[in-house]
């Protein structure tokens, strides 16, 4: 292979081709990667097709703002699906580091949440700390408050979990399951 042809060709980005370079480097003895010519052609590569970045716009999350702000939370449906929007936009975190949210990990201050992920998670490694959120009360807007909604929900949820369950959301499914056998009818 020839990476100044790979170049040439024009369908190769730097990335690509400094994976190629990787390659040749487990296939090659010596170090490739630290030759002086490598170096130098893959610095000019990088100036001449710098790297694209990976999105080619953004959206507002305003308009999903707006939209919480508005909804009523008068149905646990409703509070559940307000919080998972809030907890994600506000902490930037996976899905999957947000459904191992345990209530005993939430730690109450007079500043906000502390919410402590002690599970291991696609992004847990070795010598990596594991994710602590931290959740301020939004005093400008009480209504878009992560901290405030997350205590209005467990406060919701307190009478509907089943002794032992430390999760803090619980499903529609296994809802449904509680109030049918507590006899409540769902408002």
């Amino acid at each position: 292979m020839n990476i100044q042809r790979e170049q040439d060709s024009g369908q190769n980005v730097y990335g690509s081709l400094n994976s190629h370079r990787s390659a040749l480097s487990l296939i090659f003895p010596g170090n490739i990667g630290e030759d002086q010519l490598v170096k130098r052609f893959m610095k000019g590569v990088c100036r001449l097709r710098p790297p694209k970045p990976r999105y080619n716009f953004t959206w507002d999350p305003s308009l999903i703002l707006d939209y919480l702000d508005k909804t009523p939370t008068n149905s646990l449906k409703a509070i559940s699906r307000k919080l998972i929007t809030l907890l994600v936009l506000t902490t930037g975190q996976r899905l999957q580091t947000i459904s191992v949210i345990q209530t005993t990990n939430i730690k109450r201050s007079n500043t906000g949440l502390q919410i402590f992920i002690p599970d291991f998670l696609k992004t847990s490694g070795v010598n990596r700390p594991q994710p602590c959120l931290e959740v301020p009360f939004y005093l400008d807007n009480p209504n878009l408050c992560v901290a405030n909604t997350l205590t209005m929900y467990m406060d919701r949820t307190k009478e509907l979990r089943q002794k032992g369950c430390d999760s803090l959301f619980l499903t529609c499914k296994s809802l449904m399951v509680l109030l049918l056998n507590k006899h409540l009818v769902v408002g």
